[in-house]
């Protein structure tokens, strides 16, 4: 009663009186008080790296016709972006090496981003462990088959108790590789046993990049961590990797990049 009101039918809904923000937050701010994880635990260094994708001419003209004609043509099948949010979508799965069609079928476009997922996983040495973070489910089951029984899957589509058994045999190494997806993985899991992290597509979310990379970046971590991110040249990625880096709205960032501003 001190700070809220009850209206609505039943006077169920409570909202609150003018200030009351202002003065809830002014008490609990004396008994608070913020702490970066840096400030209080003594962990490794993280090291973020970009490494770019350059798209082939299929992959290249197919990402020109979506961003200017929200229409593409490619092989047999065609692809429509209703509005602006879906033909960011669709821009993003062209950078990936595929697109959705009308019919809801994944049709693959280019290996060009898989090449250099390839190239960087040859250079980890193969007794290290990978966290390979995916934003749509054509990444996941093209690099389960790629990657084969030396991989697992945690995403929202398979079940609990595959879930909880792909991550114990990541964890004790039985499975080298982890594809995930950041709302599946990003929370709650620690793997510091893991210290390389390949960010093959962006989330649009700061906070589900910043939970997922701290996975590894956790109590019991003792190497540093490495952190890769294909980036597709001239393309949506290098837009949505700035802001979040700038902890910015990467939607908003990509809607404005559409509009030319």
């Amino acid at each position: 009663n001190t700070f809220f009101y009850s209206t609505g039918y039943g006077g169920y809904l409570y909202r609150p009186i003018r200030g009351a923000k202002e003065s809830l937050m002014e008490k609990v701010a004396r008994q608070a008080f913020s702490l970066q994880k840096e400030d209080a635990l003594d962990l490794p260094e993280q090291v973020f790296e970009t490494r770019s994708v350059y798209m082939d001419e299929a992959q290249s003209k197919a990402y020109e016709m979506m961003k200017k004609e929200n229409i593409l043509e490619f092989k047999d099948s065609v692809s429509l972006a209703a509005n602006e949010l879906a033909k960011i979508c669709k821009l993003r799965e062209i950078t990936g090496g595929f697109i959705i069609n009308n019919e809801g079928l994944s049709v693959k476009i280019s290996d060009s981003k898989i090449k250099v997922l390839k190239e960087i996983i040859e250079e980890i040495p193969k007794d290290k462990r990978v966290i390979i973070w995916i934003q749509y489910h054509w990444e996941c089951a093209e690099l389960k088959s790629i990657l084969g029984d030396e991989a697992v899957i945690l995403t929202g589509t398979i079940p609990q108790k595959e879930k909880i058994n792909n991550i114990s045999k990541f964890k004790k190494g039985e499975k080298r590789f982890l594809i995930a997806h950041p709302k599946s993985g990003g929370h709650g899991l620690n793997l510091q046993m893991c210290n390389y992290s390949i960010w093959y597509s962006l989330s649009y979310s700061y906070e589900e990049y910043e939970q997922a990379c701290d996975r590894c970046h956790r109590i019991g971590q003792k190497y540093k961590v490495l952190y890769y991110h294909l980036i597709a040249k001239n393309s949506i990625d290098e837009i949505i990797y700035k802001a979040i880096k700038n902890k910015q709205n990467a939607s908003e960032a990509c809607l404005n990049m559409l509009k030319g501003e």
